[in-house]
Parts: C-alpha cells; structure tokens; sequence
C-alpha cells in the first residue's frame, strides 16, 4: 500500500477514512487472489462520469471519465483516483484495462488470456517442419565431440535460409506452411542444432566453476586455481618463447573442414558432401602462415596425415630448436605417433638440435593460428558471393588470397604419396610410452610439455606443469641398443590407393552433378573417385588413444 494524496487534495480523502480501515481495503483486494475478480472489484468502485456539455475533438481517442469510490461499513465514500490507486496498490494500466472490458450493462468482460480461438497449428504442419529440418545434414563439434552431443549446420545456413527453402518445398508439393516464428520455435526447442562455426569459445570448467554454487565452488577452488594459473603460465611461456631469437615458435591446427562443393544452391544444404582438410602451422616471429590442403578421396585426417605435414614442414625449415603449440586433440597432436616423428627428425636431419611441443591448456587455446583460420572463412564468404566453389581445388586459390596484407598464405596440396606411415615405424622407434624412469605411470591428458633431443635419441622430457621451476620428467622409449638406429629407419607412403569415400555420400555428389547444381566440366572429379561399400564412415580424427 502507497502513501495517500495530498494535502490538497479537493475530496480531503485521508480525513474521510482511516488509516485501519484503508489497510482493511488493502488486503480484502489482494486476498481476492485472482485477476477477474479484482477487476470486478475495481469496476464495482468505478462509476462513468457523464458531463452535461463536452465537445470532442473528430477522431479523439479521449476515454471516459469515471469517480471513484470506496466502501467502509457499507457506505461508499468517493476518493480522488489517486488515493483510489495508492490503497490498492495498483497503475493507471489496471484501471484503463478495466474500463476497456466494460459491456454496455457495466459489466467486466473474462480474461482472454491463454484462450485465443484461432485455429491452431496441425500436426501434419509441424510434423512437416521436423522433417524438413531433419533433411539438413549435420556434423558434431571439432572441438568438443567428446563432452556436448551439439550438432551443427552448414556454415552458409541461417534460419531465414532454411525457412526460405522449407517455404519452397512446401509451395511445390502444394502443401500447407507455417510461419517463420512456428519454424523457429521448432527447430530451437525439439533440436540440439545449431548454426555458428563449431568451435570452443569458452572453456567449460571455468564455466563451470563461475555458475556453480557456492558450496561447490569450495570444493572446485583448488582444481580452479590450478587451472587459471597453468593458464597464464602458458601464456607467459609462449610470449617468452616468441622473443627468444634462440628458438622459431609455430603454431598448428587443423581447420574445421571445408564442405565441396559449397555455396547458396538449395541441394547442397541436403546432400552429403566431400570433406576438403587444411592443416595450418603459423610462424609467429615472421607472420608466416603454411597451408596443407587435401580432400578425403586423398588421405583421412588422423595421426598419419598430421605427423606426415609437420614432418615436410621441418624437412624445408631448417631451424635448430623448434616450439611447436597447439591443442589437445589426441588424435591428431597428442599421441605417440606424434612424438615419435620428432624423434625421427631429430636423428634423421643434422640441422636440428631439440624439438619441443607445448599444449596450451583445455579451454584456453586460442592462438595466432585462429586468425589464419578466421581470415580463410572470411574470404570464403566473399567467394562465395560470385559463384559455388564446386571442386577442392578451387579452396587453394581462397586460402591464397584469403591474407589481405603481408606476405600470403603458402599453400601445399598434399597429395596421397606424400602421406607417410609413422604408425608402422613407430615401434621400431620406442614402445615404452605408459612408465617414465622412475617407474611411474604417465597420465598423458596432465602433460603440459614434451621435448625430444638429438642427444639423447631414444628419450622424451615432459612436464605436466607451465612452471619454470618443475622440472622434466623422462621417459625411456627403447630400453636395447642393439636394435637398428632411427637413422637406418626408411619411411614409406601409408596408403597404397587413395582412401574410398562412402558409398552413400558418392551417390549424393553425383546426384548433384545430374541435377546440374554442379557444372559438368567438374562431373569427372566426382565419377572418379573410389567408393567403399560402407553407406556411412566414421569419423577418424580422434581415433587415435
């Protein structure tokens, strides 16, 4: 309950009725309980003043006067519309509603809410809408596959797109649409799909420990402050490394694939379509950015493809140290295939004196290669403005174009021959990758850093920490000598024959070349890829423990 009017007000109101017995008021209204019967209430002490002269404006919008009046022992006492409010503790929007539902006999009109009777929404429509938003194909995140079940779009979608097109197929099977707002609340609560670039903006555990309570919080406190201190750390590891003129700092990543053929043409939103990879490695000190570019009729993109760029990478920088960054994944950069190259390049090229690879931690690996990746998707963008990209060749001259000052993008097209199979020679390298030398288990997801030397041929240092003062922990790959050195170890191609794609997305591109969504002078490229029997293939980036 407000304060009552004024003083000057000319019915006195304050005087007329007590402080008791306007609380009295007061609460009766608000025990009522229910929106109708206090606006009966309200209507009940609103009687519509008519005035004997009043001359409208034409066209006013003017709404009608009313008194207002309060009941105290069965007397109605008539209050100024200010007192009236503040008692009850309500707006002039209440009172306006409240005349607004008056009938011609003074009555109140029920509330409407919730109770619209226009025709709702049939089943055949919505049921029409999911499957039309099921058509879509859909890959998993990159980034985060292992901890969201999130699937996402192709990056040319948006919802006004896919609704323009559900629109389309609708009006050509003459069938019956939905308007966008129906679409979208469909698609946003009965799927977990979305739209932007996959790719991990924020690092869960820290969101995590932000949104939690505060009794959790106490028990994550300790596991947090680790976490944000290895990560400055980091940092401060890697701007040091940067101004070290002992040592060339890279940073590598493989970019989120590139979907061929790719463009604003209805049946690529609905057909499975060839995988083009580009692994980059971005040398921080001289602003250089390599590309490797190769589709998934040449090689896949697992630890063979990875190892086998980095090591044509060193073979044609010849650099003494090398610091190498990049993420976590397993099945790309964190694994045994991986540290085995370095091994061989070590021994098997004079120049090189150490390698050292630090993993930035999970959540927080933003790097200088990110750029490279978000300069790509924005000249792919403008590309696309022209025209489709419809073969994988067609992305190397957008990735050469894509840096706008300074030197460009140098692009490697890799071809099957150049991928090499470190797997097969891994063993003879070293088995011994689970103890270190003080017989300890390596928990290989808490390493930090990892650093082969040409000294010490069968030897990897680690860390699982940032800080200066920890120091390396070894581990003795190849306890004999006797056996052959790695320098005696011949490389050679992991493929004998290009790898088929599936069965099911080779239909789905020549489909597209028949529908001519793909010019014919590119009908060959597709016919002649190999094909496996498989319907579907997994995904093989993460393969590798």
């Amino acid at each position: 309950m407000k304060e009552v009017c004024s003083e000057k007000c000319r019915l006195k109101c304050s005087t007329r009725i007590s402080t008791e017995e306007r609380k009295a008021i007061f609460d009766y209204f608000w025990m009522l309980g229910n929106i109708e019967t206090q606006r009966v209430y309200i209507n009940s002490c609103m009687t519509e003043l008519n005035p004997t002269y009043r001359n409208p404006k034409p066209g006013s919008n003017r709404s009608k006067n009313f008194t207002y009046s309060l009941t105290v022992e069965s007397k109605k006492i008539q209050v100024c519309k200010t007192y009236f409010k503040n008692t009850l503790a309500i707006n002039n929007s209440v009172i306006f509603t409240t005349s607004k539902k008056r009938d011609q006999q003074g009555m109140i009109d029920s509330d409407r809410r919730g109770k619209s009777n226009k025709d709702r929404i049939s089943d055949k429509v919505k049921n029409d809408i999911r499957n039309h938003i099921g058509s879509f194909l859909t890959v998993s995140s990159h980034y985060c596959r292992a901890r969201t079940n999130k699937l996402y779009l192709d990056g040319c979608l948006n919802i006004q797109t896919m609704y323009r097109l559900y629109v389309e197929r609708c009006k050509t099977n003459h069938r019956e649409y939905a308007k966008l707002t129906t679409y979208r609340h469909i698609l946003n609560t009965e799927t977990n799909i979305a739209f932007h670039t996959p790719k991990k903006d924020q690092c869960s555990f820290c969101e995590n420990y932000k949104n939690a309570n505060q009794e959790a919080k106490e028990k994550m406190k300790e596991k947090f402050e680790e976490h944000k201190r290895e990560k400055e750390l980091s940092r401060e590891a890697k701007s040091q490394d940067a101004e070290n003129d002992g040592i060339r700092l890279y940073c590598y990543d493989l970019q989120s694939v590139l979907p061929t053929p790719c463009g604003d043409v209805n049946s690529f939103y609905y057909k499975r379509k060839l995988a083009t990879y580009n692994f980059t490695i971005f040398d921080v000190k001289n602003k250089e950015g390599h590309c490797y570019l190769w589709h998934e009729g040449i090689a896949k993109r697992g630890a063979n493809e990875i190892c086998s760029c980095v090591y044509k990478f060193i073979s044609k920088n010849k650099n003494e140290n090398l610091v190498f960054y990049s993420d976590n994944c397993v099945g790309q950069n964190k694994n045994k295939f991986v540290f085995g190259m370095y091994l061989y390049c070590t021994q098997k090229f004079e120049y090189i004196k150490s390698i050292t690879h630090k993993f930035l931690i999970v959540g927080h690996t933003q790097n200088e290669g990110d750029s490279m990746h978000a300069s790509i998707e924005r000249e792919k963008k403008r590309v696309l403005k022209s025209g489709p990209i419809y073969v994988p060749s067609q992305w190397s001259m957008v990735v050469r174009n894509a840096k706008k000052q300074g030197k460009p993008y140098k692009v490697d097209e890799i071809s099957t021959n150049d991928v090499l199979d470190f797997k097969k020679i891994i063993s003879k390298i070293g088995n011994n990758f689970s103890l270190n030398s003080d017989k300890e288990k390596v928990i290989w997801r808490d390493v930090k850093i990892v650093r082969v030397e040409k000294a010490h041929p069968n030897i990897i240092f680690y860390k699982t920490s940032f800080d200066q003062l920890s120091p390396y922990k070894h581990i003795q790959i190849k306890n004999s000598l006797r056996h052959s050195s790695v320098t005696d170890l011949t490389l050679t191609p992991a493929y004998t024959r290009p790898p088929p794609i599936s069965r099911g997305k080779k239909q789905h591109l020549l489909e597209m070349c028949k529908e001519n969504a793909i010019l014919e002078v590119h009908w060959s490229f597709y016919e002649n890829l190999e094909a496996s029997n498989a319907i579907s293939e997994p995904e093989s980036d993460n393969e590798e423990q």
